[in-house]
């Protein structure tokens, strides 16, 4: 009989302990089912997040060729500026006036040539 009461403990302590880890894990399924759906709730919130930021991306890479575009065409503007700059006002003038002294000398030069081709003919 001592053995029966023996095993009747043994099991009412097997089955006490059962209880508790039972327990236990209960409290810890709950838990991770709790951790489950704040990680899911989290997830939607950071890909909703994620597809804005992917549209902004976007407008931004668009906005940025165009700038891109901008920039390269002002350098462009620049540069023939700087070229600009380097010319001599003075000089082009000086040139303006040569070419203006040889068309003069050009139609001397064809108007004596018609005074003297009339008469060879």
């Amino acid at each position: 009989m001592e053995t029966l009461a023996e095993d009747a403990d043994t099991v009412a302590k097997k089955r006490a302990d059962n209880r508790l880890e039972l327990i236990a894990l209960q409290i810890k399924f709950s838990q991770l089912k709790s951790a489950n759906e704040k990680a899911k709730e989290e997830l939607d919130k950071l890909s909703k997040a994620n597809e804005e930021l992917i549209k902004n991306n976007t407008v931004l890479d668009e906005k940025n060729t165009k700038l891109d575009e901008e920039i390269v065409q002002l350098n462009q503007r620049v540069n023939v500026n700087t070229l600009l700059k380097e010319v001599d006002l003075e000089e082009l003038k000086l040139l303006a006036q040569n070419t203006e002294a040889m068309n003069q000398a050009y139609k001397v030069m064809l108007h004596r040539w018609e005074k003297i081709r009339p008469d060879q003919q």
